[in-house]
Formats: structure tokens, sequence, C-alpha cells
């Protein structure tokens, strides 16, 4: 159960960025913000970002494939606070979009030129987000996810340091590899690794 209190902190402080430039690379500078960005910086300017199994920013990417201080929801169970997800179909190479939903049909989000307060109607949002520091104190048991048949997809090649050694399977647009019988995303093993990961040209380089 999400905390009011919280919460109304939570949008407060992420309004202050409302107006922001849009700018991925200067997303942490004052005057600017991306998507991923505002929720970060929200949490960061309240004391509730919880950075006890990462110290990783807020990205659509980490979201895709699985970002600790958050769980998926059903779209049907949408509050106020909570975030909304949305990636290009058919784009594998594009993490996604995100916005902080407000309640009654509002969202803030990051497009260009500026931050904004929009409709929730503007995009087919897909995936919607709970954060888990802003629930009620006490246990807190997530809600079993949506019950959907995963889209699988094409198997994409994976090129570390210049040799192709295996390829992906794409499971609803996240990369996974299978290690001792299990399906693990591919950026998880191999940036713990401590290498990077990126894709081009629908394969994904490893170097």
């Amino acid at each position: 159960m999400l905390d009011k209190n919280k919460v109304e902190k939570f949008i407060a402080a992420a309004m202050v960025y409302e107006g922001d430039l849009y700018s991925q690379p200067r997303r942490m500078d004052k005057g600017y913000s991306d998507c991923s960005s505002i929720p970060y910086k929200a949490l960061r300017d309240t004391g509730m970002l919880d950075e006890s199994q990462t110290k990783r920013t807020i990205s659509t990417k980490f979201m895709r494939d699985g970002d600790p201080r958050m769980y998926q929801i059903p779209m049907a169970k949408l509050e106020r606070g909570d975030l909304l997800w949305w990636q290009k179909p058919g784009i594998d190479y594009y993490y996604g979009h995100t916005g902080i939903y407000l309640g009654n049909g509002k969202v803030l989000e990051a497009i260009k030129p500026r931050a904004k307060v929009t409709s929730i109607k503007r995009l087919p949002w897909q995936r919607a987000y709970r954060i888990k520091s802003l629930e009620s104190s006490g246990k807190v048991t997530p809600p079993a996810k949506p019950k959907v048949e995963p889209k699988v997809g094409p198997y994409v090649p994976i090129i570390v340091r210049g040799k192709t050694v295996k390829a992906a399977i794409l499971i609803d647009n996240v990369s996974y590899i299978t290690v001792k019988g299990a399906n693990v995303s591919v950026r998880d093993f191999f940036e713990t690794l401590g290498m990077t990961v990126t894709w081009k040209d629908r394969k994904i380089y490893v170097d």
C-alpha cells in the first residue's frame, strides 16, 4: 500500500523539475532532465532513494531489465506516484520512456523541448511500476505480475570483443542467455563482469 504522505513529497519534489530542458547527456545538470532522471532526482531530494541494492541512477533500460527499487503492477492498479513505461514496438535497441503518474489522467514526463504535465492518453503506455520506498512501512509483498504469455522474439547475435560467441533470445523485448539452465539478462550477466553492453544494428556488442 502506498503511503500518501510519501507520495505527495515525491510528487512535489518531482514537480520542481517541470520546465527543465530535455537532455540525456546533461540530465543531472541544473535546469536539464530526461524522463528517468526526474523520478531519480525526486527520490534523492526527499531522502527516499533506496540504494541498498543498487546505486545506479534510474534508467528506462534498467526498468526494462529489472530495477530492484520498483516492481511491475497491473495497469488497472495504477495510482498517483506510480511510474508508467513505454517502448516503441519493434525497436529492440530503444530502451523506452517513463513518466510519473499524477492521477486524474495526468503524467509528468520529460519530452522535447521541456518537461511538462501531459495526458495519459498521449502514449499507449505498456507497463506500470510501483516504487517500493513510497509504500507504507513494514513488510510489503508485491502483487503477482499479470499472467501474460511472454512475447518470444528472434535470436540476436552477441559479439564479445569482436567475436560472435553466443546468441540471445528476446523475451518481451529483453535479451536473455541461458546460464546453468536458467534465463539470465544479457546486460546483468556481462555488467557483473565489468563489461559494457550496447545494442547496434540488431546486434549486442560486449566490450
